[in-house]
């Protein structure tokens, strides 16, 4: 089991522009999450809460300042070995043409245990429609692959982006706007899921 203690982020003077614009999306970011913290962003659109991400996911590196992880500045550790440590659901979150049970496993080794994943299902509500397929977590999304693949719900294509999310096994989870394509019951339920799941570890919501 990965020991997550003394994964605090530190955001230390960041600033970042997209190429070719001088605009700066963020500009002197100072913050510290200390390691089991829950954290929510709220902000008008554009205001650069998913670009905050991004940067904290290494998908953009920072246009001055830096991150860290505990004593490390993010851009020296291997990238596989931090990705490994994260976890991410964004409401534009894309699914495989893949079985069930690999869009699951999907970034991680080794596989999981099948007895997991319906676990993983059922704490989002899925493992009833899941069970209901003839071919169960072998059933394939969408039919580029399988004529026999299935096209789901976008809220029931969000549930397994989510439980993908969950079978990392992650220290920091990050959720931006992930319940986007559910109701607001279900909304509801999906972010009590979440604060029960993530427990100790750090969870950023935007």
């Amino acid at each position: 089991i990965r020991d997550c203690h003394n994964y605090d982020i530190r955001f230390v003077n960041v600033g970042f522009h997209y190429p070719n614009s001088d605009i700066m999306v963020l500009k002197n970011v100072n913050i510290t999450i200390p390691y089991g913290e829950k954290l929510t962003i709220v902000g008008e659109n554009g205001a650069g809460k998913t670009t905050f991400i991004k940067l904290l996911l290494r998908l953009y590196d920072p246009t001055e300042g830096d991150i860290y992880l505990g004593n490390r500045n993010i851009r020296d550790l291997p990238l596989e070995e931090y990705h490994g440590i994260l976890a991410a659901v964004f409401q534009d979150y894309k699914m495989l043409s893949f079985t069930v049970k690999e869009n699951i496993e999907f970034g991680k080794e080794p596989e999981t245990e099948e007895d997991r994943i319906h676990e993983i299902l059922h704490m989002v509500n899925m493992d009833t429609k899941i069970d209901s397929l003839p071919l169960g977590l072998d059933t394939y999304l969408y039919r580029d692959y399988n004529e026999d693949g299935v096209e789901m719900s976008g809220g029931e294509m969000q549930r397994l982006a989510i439980a993908r999310a969950i079978n990392r096994d992650a220290c920091i989870f990050i959720m931006d706007e992930p319940a986007s394509a559910l109701d607001a019951i279900a909304e509801e339920e999906i972010y009590r899921l979440f604060e029960k799941i993530i427990a100790k570890n750090t969870g950023i919501f935007i």
